[in-house]
């Protein structure tokens, strides 16, 4: 057998050619088309590339079937797919953790501005003390006795108490100041020659009752006494007035 042109259309030569059409067990049932005309029909033809757009069609419907289906299962619980939330939410009424941690952990009162009176526990690495200031008092000439009169026009005398409960304490008058209400402050230093009964000082005190008295020279009597901590910022303070 032998194949006359590029196409590999069969041939057979003499009398018993099968002619235009053959229904021969050798080829099956086809159509003779000649050379010039194209390939004969019946043989294999190359697939055609797969269109993209028919993948992503699939795959969109593959999405929308899949949230289809997870509405269809939020329906059946009862619930709106549009609302339902994507994590659980606390019980109506129920306290979240931030008001438990609230609620476990009550505010602490305020240690400023109080009245004269009230006490104040200072605790820290040495030990544990309570401090208060018991009475305020103003005079322009100091206290009985004192032959030196105020420099800036008034002496705040302040009455302290300091319970040293554990451990050890510092007592020194330089840790109390006098904050104006307009913002100045001033140090004990300026009452110290007032004739009052000043506050002892010292280092590492053992339990025990210390009283005495803190005087400032001031301008104006309006303000705040503070008790400051050693080298550190205020811990507490009183009103004046």
């Amino acid at each position: 057998m032998s194949y006359p042109n590029d196409y590999r259309t069969p041939y057979v030569s003499g009398p018993t050619s099968p002619g235009p059409t053959s229904t021969g067990p050798l080829y099956g049932p086809q159509t003779y088309i000649p050379s010039q005309y194209g390939p004969p029909t019946g043989f294999p033809v190359p697939p055609k590339k797969k269109s993209r757009a028919g993948l992503i069609a699939g795959l969109v419907g593959a999405g929308v079937a899949l949230l289809c289906g997870i509405g269809i299962v939020a329906v059946a619980l009862g619930g709106d797919p549009a609302k339902s939330p994507a994590v659980s939410q606390p019980a109506t009424g129920a306290p979240t953790t931030a008001e438990t941690t609230a609620a476990a952990e009550p505010t602490k009162p305020s240690t400023f501005k109080l009245p004269v009176g009230t006490s104040v526990t200072q605790t820290s690495n040495d030990g544990v003390a309570t401090i208060a200031v018991t009475k305020i008092a103003t005079s322009k000439s100091g206290c009985k006795g004192s032959q030196l009169k105020s420099q800036k026009g008034t002496y705040v005398i302040v009455d302290v108490r300091i319970e040293i409960v554990s451990g050890t304490a510092s007592v020194n008058p330089l840790l109390w100041e006098f904050v104006g209400s307009d913002g100045t402050t001033e140090n004990a230093m300026g009452g110290i020659f007032a004739g009052c009964q000043n506050l002892g000082s010292g280092n590492d005190i053992p339990p025990g009752l210390r009283k005495g008295q803190v005087v400032f020279d001031v301008a104006s009597p309006a303000g705040e006494i503070t008790y400051n901590e050693v080298g550190g910022g205020p811990v507490a303070s009183w009103v004046v007035g």
